[in-house]
This record gives C-alpha cells, sequence and structure tokens, in this order.
C-alpha cells in the first residue's frame, strides 16, 4: 500500500514539473560500477 502511493506520489510531482512519469535515463560512473575480475583491461 506505501509504494502505490509513494509511486503516485512521484508520477503526480514528476507530472507537475513537466517531466515524464518515468526516468527514461540513468548515469552510471566508473566509482559506482563494479567490473568483473576475469575481463582484460583495455589500453
Amino acid at each position: 500500500m506505501t509504494e502505490q502511493i509513494h509511486e503516485a506520489l512521484r508520477v503526480a510531482r514528476r507530472h507537475q514539473a513537466g517531466r515524464a512519469p518515468r526516468p527514461h535515463a540513468a548515469i552510471a560512473d566508473a566509482q559506482s560500477v563494479t567490473t568483473s575480475a576475469n575481463v582484460p583491461e583495455t589500453e
């Protein structure tokens, strides 16, 4: 129930701000992304 209320408020607020109801992009930087140890590094 709480999640549904939160979702409704978030969508309403995004609508008020003139934004899409759901975000379309994400930002990932090198410090927040982990890599696999078995992938060779490139030069």
